[in-house]
């Protein structure tokens, strides 16, 4: 299998790209691209990577016989690879690492203050607010079972707040700490937090049931 390459510039990853995509970009050579099937998340510069011999020969031909025309464009290919980036956006995560994230569910806060997404706190705050507002609000309206009902909405908006924390999770810190480690590394440390997120939720359901 012809290995995919992706493309981290300016702290953005996109990809992946065929050899002979990444041939035609004409990509600064010191641009950082990672080899999916055969570095498993390294990332190294452009130059030190033989493109062309990952390329067919019939594609390239081609290529070669237009090469002034490729240097007269070279600006516009610049172009063209920022616009594919922004196109992109800042959600490009290669596709091995854009999973669910059973640590950030459990743990949203602490996870989010250890994996750069620092967002999590005011996720933390804003529902103790919100637990505080609604009380005084059942409390004036004299709701009976106040507590009870509190407790329902404020699980209930809790478990969607969890819910969408750990579906980006993984998304939101690879953009935040793309540039501090390598695809692998961080693959590791989620699946570490995966197992530490299940752990508390059965632990959680354990107490739970047996208190009933």
């Amino acid at each position: 299998m012809k290995p995919n390459f992706y493309i981290k510039q300016y702290g953005t990853v996109v990809g992946p790209h065929t050899a002979l995509e990444l041939f035609k970009l004409g990509l600064p050579k010191e641009t950082m691209v990672c080899e999916e099937y055969v570095t498993k998340g390294e990332w190294v510069a452009l130059g030190d990577v033989d493109i062309e011999s990952l390329c067919n020969s019939d594609d390239l031909d081609p290529i070669n016989v237009e090469v002034e025309s490729a240097e007269r464009n070279t600006h516009n290919s610049d172009g063209e690879t920022a616009n594919k980036q922004t196109e992109a956006g800042n959600d490009a995560i290669p596709n091995n690492l854009d999973k669910w994230n059973w640590g950030a569910f459990a743990l949203p806060v602490i996870w989010g203050l250890c994996n750069g997404v620092y967002w999590t706190i005011g996720v933390g705050v804003g529902l103790v607010a919100l637990s505080f507002a609604l009380a005084g609000v059942f409390l004036a309206m004299n709701v009976d079972d106040m507590e009870k009902v509190a407790e329902v909405v404020m699980g209930a908006v809790t478990i969607v707040a969890r819910l969408i924390v750990a579906r980006v999770a993984n998304r939101v810190s690879w953009k935040a700490t793309c540039n501090d480690r390598t695809a692998q590394k961080f693959e590791q440390s989620q699946k570490t937090w995966n197992v530490v997120g299940v752990i508390l939720i059965v632990v959680y359901m354990f107490v739970v049931i047996s208190q009933m």
